[in-house]
This record gives C-alpha cells, structure tokens and sequence, in this order.
C-alpha cells in the first residue's frame, strides 16, 4: 500500500500519519509512504513529480521487503490526494508522462482511495492567479 499525507499542500510530511501506517503493517501488508514537496518549495506538478518519483523507488525496491507491484494500492489523505491521483494517472498516460515530463515507473496501481481529497484545482485561471483559487502551475 502507498500512502499519501495531507497538510493542505502547505503542511505535513510523510511521518504525520505513522500510527496509522504502522497499524495497517502490523495487519501484513507493505507500506510504503513517499514524501513531497509543498507549495513554498514546488508548484503542483513538482508534487506530482515527487509522489511519481517515490513510485519509481517502490517499483525498485518494493520485491525487497516482499511487495507484489502487480497489486498496489494507493491510498491518500486530504490534499495529498492530489498528487496521488495525479501521480496514478501519470502511470497509465503517456501524454500525461510527455506534458509533465515525468518518467513513470512499471507498476500496476489496482486502487485508489482518497480520503477527503482535494482532487481539483482552478490552475491556470486568471482568478487563480489573482488569488481566487487555487493556482499550482508556475
């Protein structure tokens, strides 16, 4: 299972939600938790790039500690859900792969759960830009 923290894109960090992670370890399965840069240090695409990066560190690593990348499961919080989503569309679109120039790793997502996502965004609006949403490109 990967899972994806929240904090609002402006807070959090992948160790936040350990007890909840250690719980569904203690249950069997591998979990994997990568980390991503926030809005003050990256802008949208730059957190997805970060959650496809750990996706790639899964699918390299993952058989080490007994993970099957035929049956991942990706989990995610609040607004870590949207690089989540994103991230996992990225995995099955070579267009998406080519326009954020991102290098997606082989692995088969079976699931997606977002858990009181932000899955949407106003990037790219005038209003956006003028502080009436959210703007995550650069």
């Amino acid at each position: 299972m990967v899972f994806v923290h929240g904090g609002g894109l402006f807070v959090g960090s992948r160790k936040g939600n350990r007890e909840y992670v250690e719980r569904v370890a203690e249950r069997g399965y591998v979990v994997f938790v990568p980390e991503y840069r926030v809005l003050e240090e990256t802008d949208g695409i730059g957190s997805i790039a970060d959650v496809c990066a750990g996706l790639s560190y899964l699918a390299s690593h993952a058989p080490e500690y007994g993970g099957d990348l035929t049956r991942v499961m990706v989990n995610a919080e609040s607004a870590g859900a949207f690089p989540a989503l994103y991230a996992t569309a990225v995995l099955g679109s070579s267009y998406l792969q080519e326009a954020f120039d991102i290098q997606a790793p082989e692995l088969y997502v079976r699931g997606l759960a977002c858990f009181g996502g932000m899955l949407y965004t106003t990037a790219g609006t005038a209003d956006a830009r003028e502080g009436n949403g959210s703007y995550l490109g650069s």
